[in-house]
């Protein structure tokens, strides 16, 4: 009995011992040596220091590679089209001349080294260019993607004394997009577009482009009719004046400032049963709530000239 006792005892002093947090032979991160959290430490910051090293080195390599390996060299201009190194495409009315020019810069120089986007900004400051895509063609092409100005009217603008005492002014026809843009005519240019009158092309490119806002605006409240429309004037905003050709003759309609389709098609229903008393010399008023009031332009301020 006593020897069992003994060795209940000494079991139990064993199962303590083990359970005793204080056992020496338990380290926890509090009894870690100062002398091995450095070495960690300086292990991870060496480690992370190598591998920056390393890319940075991969980096510069890499750079080097593309920039004097003289397969990455944008070629000399050729004067066929299909083999030069820069490749347009989507002109129709600005120079490609002009286009090819703005690359002649990186002619000799390693395709890496071409910034596509400061490219890009200088081609839009090229007449009729709206803007551009600019692509690296691996080992060493450039393809370049024109997106031109569309032209939505003609516009009138003065160049000088005529020397006609009853014309003093000469004007030129030019073209104006939707942005206000002024463009030289150039190429095939489509004859139905309306002229513009009351733009200048002193005035800034906003103040242009809201003229042109406002003729569209017309245009499309239009409908149907829009097609006999060849000139509106956006001198007064507050009254719109058009040339609408019916019956092989141009009238000057003063539409006001909004119910344009109602207002041009009075006049289209008042033209049927009374056209031989319509004077297209005369401008007419449609600004009366159902009445059509004709006055001589020589009284009116605001006429479109015809």
């Amino acid at each position: 009995m006593d020897c069992e006792r003994e060795d209940r005892v000494a079991r139990r002093k064993t199962r303590e011992t083990e359970d005793d947090p204080r056992d020496s032979s338990a380290e926890t991160p509090a009894a870690r040596s100062p002398w091995r959290t450095a070495l960690i430490v300086s292990g991870w910051t060496f480690a992370a220091v190598l591998v920056l090293f390393s890319l940075s080195w991969i980096t510069w390599e890499a750079e080097t590679f593309l920039i004097h390996d003289q397969r990455f060299r944008i070629a000399t201009r050729v004067f066929d089209e299909r083999g030069d190194a820069v490749r347009v495409t989507g002109i129709r009315r600005a120079s490609r001349a002009a286009v090819l020019a703005v690359f002649e810069p990186d002619r000799g120089r390693s395709l890496y080294e071409l910034d596509a986007e400061k490219r890009r900004l200088q081609l839009r400051g090229i007449e009729w260019v709206r803007d551009a895509v600019v692509r690296r063609v691996w080992p060493n092409r450039v393809e370049v993607e024109i997106f031109e100005r569309s032209p939505v009217a003609f516009i009138r603008v003065a160049e000088g004394a005529s020397g006609d005492f009853n014309n003093p002014v000469k004007f030129r026809p030019m073209l104006i997009d939707a942005e206000g843009v002024i463009l030289p005519l150039q190429g095939a240019v489509p004859q139905s577009l309306p002229l513009l009158t009351g733009v200048r092309d002193q005035d800034d490119v906003e103040a242009r482009r809201q003229q042109v806002v406002l003729m569209l605006h017309v245009l499309r409240a239009l409908g149907q009719h829009k097609s006999q429309i060849v000139e509106v004037d956006v001198s007064r905003p507050q009254e719109i004046h058009v040339g609408c050709v019916v019956g092989n003759q141009t009238f000057v309609l003063n539409l006001g400032a909004d119910q344009f389709l109602e207002r041009v098609e009075l006049f289209l229903k008042q033209y049927e049963s009374m056209h031989d008393q319509l004077d297209s010399r005369k401008e007419y008023d449609l600004t009366n709530e159902g009445r059509i009031l004709a006055i001589d332009p020589e009284t009116s301020p605001g006429t479109a000239r015809k």
